[in-house]
């Protein structure tokens, strides 16, 4: 092994991600209390960030964002999807079942457990976010941060 990180996945779940020496990326999803791997996500995904979202949905991003059910380990949807219809934004956070982020006309929202839009125009996408607030950088200057409601 490589490198390697371990982050929780949801109740009683983890996302091991690691490179091997001859750089195959992997992508496990395991059960913590007993070790037992769930669903082997890797199709050479280690430069996913992969982030639970604090209740039901976890998400992974890189070249490609997908979201899985931790319950099952399943994989629930994927961007860019495969009728090239729609392009994998930026994520920039995920939260109580709401994928904040951004793509080249913005900031979007989406929900985590369908990957739709979420009907909302959002000024941000916010880098911090919890049950009170979110916190993203400006819209005025782009470099100061500001404090915004949750959505989610």
């Amino acid at each position: 092994m490589y490198s390697a990180t371990l982050q929780p996945a949801g109740p009683n779940r983890v996302v091991f991600q690691g490179q091997t020496v001859r750089d195959d990326g992997l992508v496990w999803f395991l059960d913590s209390t007993t070790g037992q791997q769930v669903a082997d996500l890797s199709n050479g995904a280690y430069t996913h960030k992969c982030t639970y979202d604090d209740r039901s949905v976890t998400v992974c991003a890189g070249a490609t964002v997908f979201a899985f059910d931790p319950s099952t380990g399943k994989t629930l949807w994927k961007l860019p999807d495969d009728a090239k219809t729609r392009v994998a934004p930026e994520v920039t956070a995920v939260w109580h079942g709401i994928v904040y982020g951004k793509t080249g006309n913005g900031a979007v929202t989406l929900n985590a457990v369908t990957g739709q839009d979420v009907p909302t125009d959002p000024e941000v996408a916010p880098v911090l976010v919890n049950s009170y607030a979110e916190v993203a950088p400006s819209s005025a200057s782009g470099s100061a941060l500001a404090v915004y409601p949750v959505i989610g």
